[in-house]
């Protein structure tokens, strides 16, 4: 009897944060900033990158559960793309997952130069 009790309140808990979610999306709707709050941060593009003195991206999966990153030459784009544009366009071979995070590659200084 104590299971379903549990399973009626999971049951409750979950209609009700389905309806607090829904109800959000329509405020968010009516003030027009569904958009904003759904979009992801425009990054900086490559030329400002390059003004910085780097030239190479890291490039971390975007699932969660992978963690694999791969390092690479942004000569291939021009200086008027951003970091955010190119994000949606890579693809994870292994686990084939779309989508990545990237970030520009900091590299560590030499000592001694």
């Amino acid at each position: 009897m104590s299971t379903s009790l549990n399973d009626t309140a999971l049951d409750r808990a979950v209609a009700l944060a389905i309806a607090i979610r829904s109800r959000l999306r329509i405020l968010l709707a009516q003030k027009g900033t569904l958009g904003l709050a759904m979009q992801r941060a425009q990054k900086i593009t490559l030329g400002e990158m390059r003004e910085s003195g780097l030239t190479r991206l890291i490039v971390y999966c975007g699932d969660c559960r992978c963690a694999h990153s791969v390092l690479i030459d942004a000569g291939r784009w021009g200086d008027d793309v951003r970091l955010s544009d190119l994000e949606p366009k890579f693809t994870r071979q292994a686990c084939r997952h779309r989508g990545s995070d990237i970030r520009p590659l900091f590299e560590q200084a030499r000592m001694g130069t």
